[in-house]
């Protein structure tokens, strides 16, 4: 009977173990965006800038397809920007910094987004957490 109990509080352990090592070893992009940014060349004022910093925080070589803002409140993907400074390729703990110039036409709500190579869009949001929604129970007053 106790060698039932060890057993499966080793396979418990191990089973922890186990997801959390499958964890660590997924890949994940942060980003930031700063629009406070300028660019100073020589002999020219300084030229605002959007400033995208896209950091791989995973284990994993993650390579950067495509750099893309979303509007809030819309579905549909904006324009691709930075297409001449995209691919890249970042080996886990590397950050880069892409630019845009800040001409008025991306909206200054917009959410950028990253696509890598296997399509996956950054940031993913949640990751592995498991969301439960609470249905509300309406009243019908007929």
């Amino acid at each position: 009977m106790a060698i039932d109990w060890l057993a499966a509080y080793a396979a418990g352990v191990s089973t922890i173990l186990a997801s959390q090592q499958i964890v660590r070893e997924l890949p994940s992009v942060k980003i930031r965006v700063s629009r406070d940014s300028s660019i100073i060349r020589h002999g020219l004022p300084p030229a605002p800038v959007i400033s995208v910093t896209i950091g791989n925080v995973g284990r994993r070589p993650v390579t950067i397809e495509e750099v893309a803002y979303i509007a809030k409140g819309t579905y549909i993907s904006g324009s691709k920007i930075l297409a001449q400074q995209t691919p890249f390729t970042l080996e886990d703990g590397q950050t880069r910094t892409l630019y845009h110039p800040e001409d008025g036409l991306i909206p200054p709500d917009a959410n950028f987004q990253a696509r890598d190579t296997l399509g996956r869009w950054w940031p993913r949001g949640r990751g592995l957490r498991l969301r439960v929604r609470r249905r509300r129970m309406r009243r019908s007053d007929s």
